[in-house]
């Protein structure tokens, strides 16, 4: 994990225009999981030419994206990018696998030690909104095209 990107981004999400951004992307995806019960998971996905200015040059793409409340999503692991997740509203938990078992992370916006989360190029993770509301984060990847894999429950690749 690099500690320079971490305060590099802190630092970004400081900024006003950004945190204004962030807050009109937070609305469009709770809008959508909010109008429509079929849709657990809505994401927003920045164009980086609205933000690149002033993103930390090591992100190479940026998505905001809510779960409703007790939604889970698919386990999934990014190949090519280290992903930096941002809790904007709520808390969530994420799994991430290790040598041989899922570790739970409690990733909330009600915490600035606990608002971040790291997760390493290949590591597969799931992302899990808490049952006590919606989940609103904003993930920051390493690549440009991120490389998304998932696994079917069997622990099968699909």
């Amino acid at each position: 994990m690099d500690v320079s990107l971490i305060d590099s981004l802190n630092i970004f999400l400081g900024q006003p225009s950004i945190r204004e951004l962030m807050k009109a992307a937070q609305s469009y995806v709770l809008t959508e999981i909010n109008t429509d019960v079929a849709i657990e998971v809505a994401t927003f996905p920045f164009a980086l030419e609205s933000i690149e200015d002033l993103l930390p040059k090591e992100i190479g793409s940026c998505r905001v994206s809510a779960m409703r409340k007790g939604t889970q999503c698919r386990r999934e692991r990014h190949p090519n990018a280290d992903q930096y997740v941002v809790s904007l509203q709520g808390r969530g938990e994420i799994w991430v696998l290790e040598t041989d078992s899922w570790r739970k992370d409690i990733v909330t916006s009600h915490s600035l030690e606990a608002r971040l989360h790291y997760v390493p190029a290949g590591t597969w993770h799931q992302p899990t909104a808490s049952q006590g509301g919606d989940w609103v984060v904003a993930a920051f990847h390493t690549a440009i095209d991120v490389e998304d894999n998932y696994m079917d429950d069997d622990d099968s690749f699909i």
